[in-house]
């Protein structure tokens, strides 16, 4: 538990510990300021209430690094570099020849910003291995600013996205941001997504869904979201997946 004040450290924080949350007084009152390299903070346990920033270069911000049936909630990532928020590991980081998922647990009010410093990917989800992160619900997920990759990078599968903003700046780096959803994975649900770019700018690629990907669905996507045409804002190389809009715009495909 920390109380309310900022905490500078420079190595990673790894929380071993998967009974005992991880906790702040308030998520803008308790702020963890990093100032080494690699990942900010690890950890299977319940986090809550802090927000963690970044204050170098070559940093990653939260890294679950697997667990089932946890809630994670009422956190701030700011201004890291390399990937804001992972949820789940890669064969290589978990070091056990699986990889690590994350499985039926809640993310509640989760903002990962970018203002100042241009990051890769604001959210990712680890999947096309054999442990997959699935069957988790993530709720009014905020990803904001100055992405190059991607705000949200889906490869796990079955996972469930209620409500939430993509707010991209699109003069993030020379070339703008590749795309603001990337679907590598299966059968994930996106409810009413928004996608609301704070310099009124609109990228070229909204919602890119690769060879890997199988039946995920955009449902309802808010029509201000798509302010002209937009099926050239939709790269799709995978099979049956679906963009339904919430006024106006036929679906897609039709």
């Amino acid at each position: 538990y920390f109380p309310t004040g900022t905490y500078d450290f420079s190595n990673t924080i790894t929380v071993t510990n998967t009974t005992t949350p991880f906790r702040g007084a308030s998520d803008v009152g308790v702020i963890l300021r990093f100032n080494g390299s690699g990942w900010a903070l690890i950890t299977q346990s319940e986090c809550s209430n802090f927000t963690l920033t970044s204050n170098a270069t070559g940093q990653n911000g939260l890294r679950i690094s697997g667990g089932t049936a946890r809630t994670f909630e009422q956190i701030y990532i700011k201004e890291f570099d390399g990937i804001g928020m992972q949820v789940g590991e890669t064969v290589a980081e978990a070091g056990n020849g699986l990889g690590n998922g994350a499985y039926f647990c809640n993310f509640n009010s989760i903002s990962i910003i970018n203002v100042v410093n241009t990051g890769q990917t604001g959210c990712k989800i680890i999947g096309l291995q054999y442990a997959n992160t699935n069957s988790n619900v993530f709720k009014n997920l905020w990803v904001k600013g100055r992405w190059h990759l991607s705000l949200l990078q889906v490869d796990g599968n079955s996972n469930m996205f209620i409500g939430g903003d993509m707010e991209p700046h699109a003069g993030s780096t020379v070339g703008g941001i590749a795309t603001i959803y990337q679907i590598n994975g299966q059968q994930n649900y996106f409810h009413l997504p928004y996608v609301e770019p704070f310099t009124g700018v609109y990228p070229n690629t909204y919602y890119t869904f690769a060879n890997t990907s199988y039946a995920n669905k955009m449902d309802w996507v808010n029509g201000k979201t798509s302010p002209y045409n937009t099926y050239h804002m939709i790269n799709d190389d995978g099979v049956g997946n679906l963009v339904t809009y919430a006024i106006g715009i036929p679906n897609f495909p039709q």
